[in-house]
């Protein structure tokens, strides 16, 4: 028998030799109605196949819901964590920002006198 591998590099190799009839056959496929519809029929045969596993995962519309109506809930508290987390993180980015500009003033004036120059020329002056 042989190995994954060697299975995987023959079909790789089948697929190369043979990619122009292979996909020329599946825009085939999807052109005409009835192969739309055959595929849009096996789609939903999977769907219902693995719903259980899609429900449980909190992948479905039930759990779109259930995650909206939560939201509306406490949109409120949600807002307020956002906005601290987020205040927090921009307070720690501008000290960042700040050390950086002292680090390589040189450099950043030279940047902020092009795109003042960049901006000059826009407006035509």
């Amino acid at each position: 028998m042989q190995s994954r591998e060697e299975y995987l590099a023959k079909k790789r190799e089948y697929y190369h030799a043979n990619a122009e009839w292979l996909n020329a056959r599946r825009n085939e496929r999807r052109a005409t109605a009835e192969g739309r519809a055959r595929r849009r029929e096996e789609s939903r045969r999977y769907y219902y196949k693995h719903r259980e596993e899609i429900l449980a995962s909190e992948r479905g519309p039930e759990a779109n819901a259930k995650r909206r109506a939560y939201y509306a809930a406490n949109r409120d508290r949600i807002r307020e964590y956002r906005r601290e987390y987020n205040a927090r993180n921009r307070e720690r980015l501008a000290e960042q920002r700040r050390a950086y500009r002292q680090a390589n003033l040189e450099k950043v004036r030279a940047q902020e006198a092009a795109k003042r120059a960049r901006r000059r020329l826009q407006r035509g002056r």
